[in-house]
């Protein structure tokens, strides 16, 4: 491997880690597998399908993931020889109740604490009847799914973008893209959309918004061998 892949590799999983440091600032986190490069054949296999909950539960079965969330929901992110990218945010298919929820469920509102590690110790001593609780919970029907991809094969302008996002399964959606984006901006793209409570909480706390915002900036124009002017006329994430 070349010095310069080694130093394109060396930022893409810093970018991973920096992600993960995003979403435990907002308390999304649940934990990582920053090790994970590439998906397994079952999830290659059953993603060609249009069976969701089974794309899901097979890549959280098989650890197909870089970062699982609070509430299920996972991010995968691949990086190519030749540069190219594959991210992807799948939304748990189960129903969440925070823990919160949880506790409101035979706990006053007063009575339950506002402070993290007082949180994290009820967590502990309630994990058995909080799993419980999550584990007979039904589908959600409303799940959302982006993905973002840099295919250098099959660019052609106009029809398939260098870079685009996909926005669900079993279409042929494919919004083009003017950037090439890094794994940290790619989850703060979906914190914006997916977790909009979490996103707002985050814009009133001044330190927690730079720095949010100051990686949602983590991003590379196009040059114009792979935005052509004649791309430039149509709608397009910029």
């Amino acid at each position: 491997m070349s010095k310069l892949n080694k130093s394109r590799d060396g930022k893409f999983v810093t970018s991973i880690h920096d992600a993960s440091i995003v979403l435990k600032k907002l308390n999304l986190l649940r934990g990582k597998n920053l090790s994970w490069r590439k998906a397994s054949a079952d999830f290659l296999k059953v993603s060609k399908q249009d069976d969701y909950k089974l794309m899901y539960d097979t890549a959280v079965n098989h650890m197909d993931y870089n970062l699982i969330l609070e509430d299920g929901s996972i991010f995968q992110f691949e990086k190519e020889a030749n540069d190219d990218l594959r991210f992807a945010y799948i939304q748990t298919p189960y129903n969440y109740i925070s823990f919160c929820d949880f506790l409101l469920s035979f706990n006053d509102e007063q009575e339950i604490p506002t402070d993290l590690e007082d949180l994290q110790q009820l967590k502990i001593l309630y994990e058995t009847d909080y799993e419980q609780m999550l584990a007979e919970q039904g589908c959600n029907s409303r799940v959302s799914y982006f993905r973002y991809d840099v295919d250098s094969a099959r660019y052609m302008p106009n029809i398939h973008s260098y870079a685009h996002l996909h926005v669900g399964i079993g279409n042929d959606i494919r919004i083009p893209c003017a950037t090439i984006l890094t794994p940290v901006a790619f989850v703060v793209f979906v914190i914006k959309q997916i977790y909009k409570d979490s996103w707002e909480s985050c814009l009133k706390d001044e330190a927690r918004k730079e720095i949010v915002l100051h990686y949602a900036q983590d991003r590379i124009l196009l040059d114009d061998e792979r935005w052509s002017d004649i791309e430039k006329k149509e709608l397009a994430l910029v």
